[in-house]
């Protein structure tokens, strides 16, 4: 996650971030969800999906809450707390509203969103540039993420990204 924020705080005026959580979440043949890391797991999942979605047009806010949830101590993970969603000024009963109420719907978003990217990089977390499902550009970003990025920009001369480190 240090790397997103890292390269999301250099270039977020040039990328869109969109997180999908789901991992290697299946859903066996009652309809079930069984996650990597059990019901802990499902439960963080579920509340990063509200999460996210009520800040859906908060990009910097959705990228400070993810940070979040992936710092130890993986509050939504590890003591099925809120904490995170508290942070990025959240409120608490929507959060809870948004379990209750939208979670199988964002659920089953997810779980199409993930779908053909798990298939093809069966590794997490994936990434995915302009929608094109590269496993070769997944791996390159997941190790260098900033260089691919700016790379990227410094190609398109309207960014004005000039200078990479390599």
């Amino acid at each position: 996650m240090s790397q997103i924020r890292q390269t999301y705080d250099l270039y977020k005026d040039h990328i869109e971030i969109q997180f999908v959580p789901w991992a290697r979440t299946i859903r066996d043949g009652n309809g079930n969800l069984i996650c990597q890391f059990g019901e802990p797991d499902c439960f963080a999942n579920r509340v990063f999906r509200c999460s996210l979605s009520l800040l859906k047009d908060k990009p910097d806010a959705q990228v400070d809450y993810m940070a979040c949830e992936m710092s130890s101590p993986f509050p939504a993970f590890s003591d099925q707390s809120l904490r995170c969603a508290k942070n990025v000024g959240l409120d608490l009963d929507k959060v809870n509203n948004c379990l209750a109420v939208n979670g199988d719907k964002l659920e089953v978003e997810a779980e199409k969103l993930a779908a053909k990217p798990m298939a093809a990089i069966n590794f997490v977390p994936y990434i995915v540039f302009k929608n094109v499902i590269d496993r070769d550009m997944s791996f390159r970003a997941f190790f260098n993420l900033e260089n691919l990025v700016c790379s990227a920009l410094r190609d398109d001369p309207s960014t004005g990204v000039k200078n990479c480190k390599l």
